[in-house]
Protein backbone atom coordinates (compact mmCIF):
# COMPACT_ATOMS: atom_id res chain seq x y z
CA UNK A 1 0.00 0.00 0.00
CA UNK A 2 1.52 3.13 -0.86
CA UNK A 3 0.58 6.13 1.15
CA UNK A 4 0.75 9.75 -0.29
CA UNK A 5 1.02 12.97 1.28
CA UNK A 6 -0.12 16.29 -0.60
CA UNK A 7 1.52 18.68 1.58
CA UNK A 8 3.54 17.85 4.65
CA UNK A 9 3.78 21.01 6.76
CA UNK A 10 3.17 21.56 10.45
CA UNK A 11 -0.23 19.18 10.01
CA UNK A 12 0.38 17.04 7.37
CA UNK A 13 3.78 16.75 8.78
CA UNK A 14 2.91 15.60 12.31
CA UNK A 15 -0.35 13.06 10.67
CA UNK A 16 3.21 11.77 8.56
CA UNK A 17 5.40 11.10 11.14
CA UNK A 18 3.17 10.08 13.58
CA UNK A 19 1.76 6.85 11.06
CA UNK A 20 5.55 6.38 10.80
CA UNK A 21 6.55 5.87 14.77
CA UNK A 22 3.33 3.80 14.84
CA UNK A 23 4.48 1.46 12.49
CA UNK A 24 1.63 1.32 10.63
CA UNK A 25 3.58 2.27 7.44
CA UNK A 26 7.27 2.31 6.41
CA UNK A 27 9.07 5.15 4.85
CA UNK A 28 9.52 3.64 1.66
CA UNK A 29 5.72 3.18 1.12
CA UNK A 30 5.17 6.92 1.48
CA UNK A 31 5.73 9.42 -0.78
CA UNK A 32 5.39 13.40 0.11
CA UNK A 33 4.86 17.32 -1.83
CA UNK A 34 6.77 19.56 -0.01
CA UNK A 35 8.56 23.00 -0.96
CA UNK A 36 12.53 22.05 -1.69
CA UNK A 37 13.38 24.31 1.15
CA UNK A 38 13.00 24.88 4.95
CA UNK A 39 12.89 22.44 7.63
CA UNK A 40 9.80 20.45 6.34
CA UNK A 41 12.10 19.08 3.42
CA UNK A 42 14.38 18.32 5.71
CA UNK A 43 12.61 16.46 8.47
CA UNK A 44 11.42 14.06 5.31
CA UNK A 45 14.78 13.95 4.03
CA UNK A 46 15.83 12.65 7.20
CA UNK A 47 13.22 10.10 7.90
CA UNK A 48 13.39 8.29 4.44
CA UNK A 49 10.34 9.47 2.62
CA UNK A 50 10.03 9.57 -1.19
CA UNK A 51 9.17 13.12 -2.17
CA UNK A 52 7.69 13.53 -5.41
CA UNK A 53 8.33 15.77 -8.51
CA UNK A 54 4.60 16.85 -8.26
CA UNK A 55 1.45 16.10 -6.75
CA UNK A 56 0.42 14.42 -9.92
CA UNK A 57 2.92 11.77 -9.14
CA UNK A 58 0.99 11.12 -6.20
CA UNK A 59 -2.73 10.92 -7.29
CA UNK A 60 -1.64 8.95 -10.25
CA UNK A 61 0.22 5.97 -7.88
CA UNK A 62 -0.73 6.35 -4.72
CA UNK A 63 -3.88 4.32 -2.87
CA UNK A 64 -3.99 6.22 0.25
CA UNK A 65 -3.56 10.18 -0.13
CA UNK A 66 -3.86 12.76 2.64
CA UNK A 67 -4.84 15.88 1.65
CA UNK A 68 -3.03 19.00 3.90
CA UNK A 69 -2.46 21.87 2.23
CA UNK A 70 -2.95 25.38 3.13
CA UNK A 71 -7.26 26.29 2.91
CA UNK A 72 -5.93 28.50 0.12
CA UNK A 73 -3.74 26.81 -1.87
CA UNK A 74 -6.08 23.39 -2.10
CA UNK A 75 -8.37 25.17 -5.13
CA UNK A 76 -5.68 25.54 -7.60
CA UNK A 77 -3.73 22.08 -5.96
CA UNK A 78 -7.08 20.10 -7.03
CA UNK A 79 -7.27 21.71 -10.53
CA UNK A 80 -3.78 20.72 -11.37
CA UNK A 81 -4.37 17.00 -10.56
CA UNK A 82 -7.14 16.99 -11.94
CA UNK A 83 -6.56 14.26 -14.79
CA UNK A 84 -4.13 12.65 -13.41
CA UNK A 85 -6.34 10.29 -10.29
CA UNK A 86 -5.92 6.33 -10.67
CA UNK A 87 -9.80 6.48 -9.79
CA UNK A 88 -11.06 2.77 -8.32
CA UNK A 89 -9.78 1.79 -5.29
CA UNK A 90 -8.41 4.93 -4.38
CA UNK A 91 -9.07 6.87 -0.74
CA UNK A 92 -8.55 10.32 -0.14
CA UNK A 93 -8.30 11.81 3.75
CA UNK A 94 -8.52 15.38 4.10
CA UNK A 95 -7.35 17.03 7.01
CA UNK A 96 -8.07 20.57 5.27
CA UNK A 97 -10.34 23.56 7.14
CA UNK A 98 -13.45 24.91 5.19
CA UNK A 99 -13.59 21.78 2.15
CA UNK A 100 -16.73 19.97 2.99
CA UNK A 101 -17.14 16.43 1.44
CA UNK A 102 -19.51 17.91 -1.72
CA UNK A 103 -16.95 20.92 -2.20
CA UNK A 104 -14.19 18.10 -2.35
CA UNK A 105 -16.27 16.32 -4.52
CA UNK A 106 -16.39 19.04 -7.41
CA UNK A 107 -13.00 18.67 -8.23
CA UNK A 108 -12.65 14.72 -7.53
CA UNK A 109 -13.44 11.78 -9.74
CA UNK A 110 -16.05 9.27 -8.72
CA UNK A 111 -14.66 6.12 -8.11
CA UNK A 112 -12.26 8.17 -6.03
CA UNK A 113 -13.62 7.78 -2.29
CA UNK A 114 -13.36 10.62 0.15
CA UNK A 115 -13.03 11.00 3.79
CA UNK A 116 -12.92 14.66 5.11
CA UNK A 117 -11.27 14.59 8.89
CA UNK A 118 -9.93 17.16 11.44
CA UNK A 119 -6.80 16.12 13.74
CA UNK A 120 -4.62 18.51 15.60
CA UNK A 121 -0.69 18.30 15.76
CA UNK A 122 -0.36 16.60 18.91
CA UNK A 123 -1.33 13.67 16.80
CA UNK A 124 3.07 13.69 16.08
CA UNK A 125 3.25 12.39 20.10
CA UNK A 126 0.48 9.82 20.28
CA UNK A 127 -1.76 12.37 21.98
CA UNK A 128 -4.32 13.84 19.49
CA UNK A 129 -7.37 13.96 18.55
CA UNK A 130 -8.51 13.01 14.81
CA UNK A 131 -11.91 13.57 14.29
CA UNK A 132 -13.58 11.12 11.17
CA UNK A 133 -16.58 12.47 9.10
CA UNK A 134 -19.19 9.94 9.79
CA UNK A 135 -21.64 11.26 6.85
CA UNK A 136 -18.75 10.10 4.54
CA UNK A 137 -20.26 7.57 1.78
CA UNK A 138 -17.18 4.80 2.99
CA UNK A 139 -18.10 1.20 4.08
CA UNK A 140 -17.66 0.03 7.67
CA UNK A 141 -14.31 -1.64 6.69
CA UNK A 142 -12.77 1.77 5.07
CA UNK A 143 -13.80 3.16 8.13
CA UNK A 144 -12.08 0.41 10.24
CA UNK A 145 -9.25 0.74 7.97
CA UNK A 146 -8.42 4.33 8.53
CA UNK A 147 -9.12 3.81 12.38
CA UNK A 148 -6.47 1.36 12.58
CA UNK A 149 -4.18 3.72 9.97
CA UNK A 150 -4.46 6.59 12.54
CA UNK A 151 -5.41 5.11 15.79
CA UNK A 152 -1.76 5.43 17.41
CA UNK A 153 -1.91 9.27 16.73
CA UNK A 154 -4.32 9.41 19.91
CA UNK A 155 -8.30 9.48 20.32
CA UNK A 156 -10.23 8.79 17.65
CA UNK A 157 -13.84 10.50 17.06
CA UNK A 158 -16.63 10.23 15.04
CA UNK A 159 -18.84 13.22 14.10
CA UNK A 160 -21.15 15.11 11.78
CA UNK A 161 -20.22 17.28 9.00
CA UNK A 162 -22.08 20.21 10.49
CA UNK A 163 -20.19 19.78 13.48
CA UNK A 164 -16.48 19.62 12.11
CA UNK A 165 -15.90 23.94 12.60
CA UNK A 166 -17.16 22.79 16.28
CA UNK A 167 -14.49 20.15 17.49
CA UNK A 168 -12.03 22.13 15.06
CA UNK A 169 -12.23 25.63 17.04
CA UNK A 170 -12.02 23.37 20.49
CA UNK A 171 -9.23 20.49 19.72
CA UNK A 172 -7.47 21.96 16.72
CA UNK A 173 -7.07 25.48 17.66
CA UNK A 174 -6.93 24.01 21.56
CA UNK A 175 -3.11 22.73 21.51
CA UNK A 176 -2.38 26.81 20.84
CA UNK A 177 -4.57 28.13 24.05
CA UNK A 178 -2.87 25.60 25.93
CA UNK A 179 0.99 26.14 25.06
CA UNK A 180 -0.36 30.14 25.82
CA UNK A 181 -1.54 28.36 29.53
CA UNK A 182 1.34 26.10 29.72
CA UNK A 183 3.67 29.30 29.41
CA UNK A 184 1.70 32.19 31.20
CA UNK A 185 1.99 29.31 34.20
CA UNK A 186 6.10 29.03 33.68
CA UNK A 187 6.09 32.39 33.86
CA UNK A 188 4.25 33.20 37.10
CA UNK A 189 6.56 30.32 38.34
CA UNK A 190 9.61 32.34 37.38
CA UNK A 191 8.47 35.21 38.58
CA UNK A 192 8.49 33.44 41.87
CA UNK A 193 11.89 31.94 41.94
CA UNK A 194 12.03 29.12 39.42
CA UNK A 195 14.34 28.04 37.05
CA UNK A 196 12.78 28.37 33.59
CA UNK A 197 13.07 25.16 32.42
CA UNK A 198 11.80 23.42 35.79
CA UNK A 199 8.77 25.94 35.53
CA UNK A 200 7.51 24.94 31.95
CA UNK A 201 8.31 21.21 32.60
CA UNK A 202 6.04 21.19 35.32
CA UNK A 203 3.50 23.33 33.94
CA UNK A 204 3.20 21.45 31.08
CA UNK A 205 3.22 18.00 33.21
CA UNK A 206 0.06 19.46 35.30
CA UNK A 207 -1.86 20.11 32.05
CA UNK A 208 -1.30 16.29 31.42
CA UNK A 209 -1.98 15.17 34.17
CA UNK A 210 -5.37 17.43 34.29
CA UNK A 211 -6.14 16.24 31.25
CA UNK A 212 -5.58 12.46 32.15
CA UNK A 213 -8.00 12.85 35.75
CA UNK A 214 -10.13 14.10 33.67
CA UNK A 215 -10.50 11.51 31.27
CA UNK A 216 -9.80 8.11 33.50
CA UNK A 217 -11.93 9.55 36.17
CA UNK A 218 -14.83 10.46 34.48
CA UNK A 219 -15.68 13.25 36.38
CA UNK A 220 -16.74 16.69 35.44
CA UNK A 221 -13.77 19.02 35.36
CA UNK A 222 -16.08 21.59 37.89
CA UNK A 223 -16.31 18.75 40.61
CA UNK A 224 -12.42 17.94 39.80
CA UNK A 225 -11.67 21.68 40.27
CA UNK A 226 -13.55 21.95 43.65
CA UNK A 227 -11.42 19.17 44.83
CA UNK A 228 -8.46 20.67 44.54
CA UNK A 229 -10.22 24.11 46.30
CA UNK A 230 -9.75 24.10 50.46
CA UNK A 231 -11.51 26.34 52.53
CA UNK A 232 -9.69 29.73 52.85
CA UNK A 233 -6.82 27.60 50.44
CA UNK A 234 -4.61 29.05 48.14
CA UNK A 235 -5.92 27.47 44.96
CA UNK A 236 -9.52 29.38 45.65
CA UNK A 237 -7.42 32.71 45.56
CA UNK A 238 -6.02 31.59 42.16
CA UNK A 239 -9.04 30.71 40.77
CA UNK A 240 -10.27 33.49 42.04
CA UNK A 241 -7.90 35.51 40.32
CA UNK A 242 -8.24 34.00 37.29
CA UNK A 243 -12.28 34.36 36.97
CA UNK A 244 -11.28 38.00 37.61
CA UNK A 245 -8.92 37.92 34.64
CA UNK A 246 -11.39 36.47 32.31
CA UNK A 247 -10.03 33.14 31.39
CA UNK A 248 -13.16 30.99 31.66
CA UNK A 249 -15.01 33.91 29.25
CA UNK A 250 -11.98 34.32 27.08
CA UNK A 251 -11.18 30.81 26.69
CA UNK A 252 -15.28 30.24 25.26
CA UNK A 253 -14.66 33.39 23.31
CA UNK A 254 -11.90 31.90 21.27
CA UNK A 255 -13.80 28.73 20.35
CA UNK A 256 -16.23 30.60 18.92
CA UNK A 257 -14.40 33.21 17.48
CA UNK A 258 -12.34 29.95 15.42
CA UNK A 259 -15.42 28.23 15.02
CA UNK A 260 -17.17 31.15 13.07
CA UNK A 261 -14.03 31.74 10.85
CA UNK A 262 -13.77 28.44 9.57
CA UNK A 263 -16.98 28.31 9.19
CA UNK A 264 -16.86 31.65 7.02
CA UNK A 265 -14.03 29.56 5.35
CA UNK A 266 -16.78 26.79 4.32
CA UNK A 267 -19.02 28.66 2.96
CA UNK A 268 -16.82 30.69 0.66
Amino acid sequence: MKIGFIGCGNMGGAVMEGILKSGKAEAKDVLITTASNGKNFERCQRLGVGIAENNAQITSTCDVIFLAVKPYIIEGVLNEVKASWRGEGQLVISVITGWNLARLRAYIPEGVDILNTMPNTPCLVGEGVFALNMDADLTKEQFAFVEDLIGDLGTVVYIHENQIEALSGVCGCGPAYLYMMIEAMSDGGVAMGLPRDLAIKIAAQAAIGAGKMVLETGMHPGALKDAVCSPKGSTILGVHALEKGGLRAAAMDAVMVTTKKMLEMANE
